[in-house]
């Protein structure tokens, strides 16, 4: 079986990366939201299983017409740049969501 989008638990997913590489799979990207926490673990592991592994990433996009999710494949996890830029938009988003909280609780929530 092969997978190119899924998730773990650095993001909205159910499992490690390890744990998902134990699953009946030969070849796996990992595509978590907005971080590349688990891709390195995940790499090891995959070489040591022997499953072709492709690094990978999803990201949300605003455009005039709406929102999408773009994946990205065979990404640098290493890659100071990519690292900065997306500590930014967690931080971005972290503030957004304590905004909502006090909005929320401001109107009785």
């Amino acid at each position: 079986m092969i997978d190119l989008h899924t998730h773990t638990t650095a993001s909205d997913g159910e499992l490690t990366p390890k744990e998902l590489i134990k699953k009946n799979i030969s070849a796996l990207s990992i595509t978590d939201h907005d971080t590349v926490d688990g891709l390195k673990e995940a790499d090891n592991y995959a070489k040591d299983k022997n499953i072709i592994f492709i690094p990978g990433i999803e990201l949300k996009a605003k455009s005039k017409t709406g929102q999408m999710h773009i994946l990205g494949f065979n990404i640098d996890y290493n890659n100071i740049n990519l690292q900065q830029n997306l500590k930014y938009l967690i931080n971005k988003r972290n503030i957004r969501n304590k905004e909502f909280i006090e909005y929320f609780k401001s109107i009785g929530f």
